[in-house]
């Protein structure tokens, strides 16, 4: 009976850790999908509101959720004191201080706070470029892992599954 017990333990184990392989697949799609969504924010508010970069981000901030709630209130806060300081300086600090457990590549989270630290440009149009930029990056790689989503879910939980069959036949 305990020997039972033990494998269907296993067996719900293993294929435990393939459904959660899947959520942070799904975590990381949602993931981006914000980012990019503060990055749209973001041009709106650089392109309309013609707001400082630190006015932008203390507003984004009031619309969003943590993590990135957090980082952006600490660039706020931070732009306020005026401590000598570049916005370069105190954007990436800060962003990778909050984003540091967000469930994205080290490659995405980079195109993100670029988005954030570049400064001293001509005008309002290149920044907004720059943006844009960012903001395509992070959606074409979301929009790939979209399409993948089902596929990789599948053959995580398949995998979970048959590791933990293969090893209830060796413990037999």
């Amino acid at each position: 009976m305990q020997k039972i017990f033990g494998f269907v333990l296993i067996l719900a184990g293993c294929s435990g850790l393939g459904m959660w392989y899947c959520m942070q697949f799904r975590l990381r799609i949602s993931n981006l999908k914000q980012m990019c969504h503060i990055l749209c924010m973001l041009e709106s508010y650089v392109r309309f509101g013609r707001s400082t970069m630190g006015e932008c981000c203390n507003q984004i901030a009031g619309r969003v959720e943590n993590p990135f709630k957090s980082g952006l209130q600490e660039i706020a806060m931070e732009m306020k004191k005026n401590q000598g300081s570049s916005l370069g300086q105190v954007s990436r600090k800060s962003l990778e201080k909050h984003l540091k457990k967000l469930v994205v590549s080290q490659r995405e989270k980079e195109e993100f706070i670029a988005c954030f630290v570049h400064e001293g440009y001509e005008d309002e149009g290149m920044q907004i470029q720059s943006i844009i930029r960012g903001r395509q990056e992070l959606e074409s790689a979301r929009q790939k892992l979209n399409e993948s989503l089902a596929s990789r879910c599948k053959l995580a939980v398949s995998l979970g599954t048959m590791s933990g069959l293969l090893l209830v036949v060796l413990f037999l």
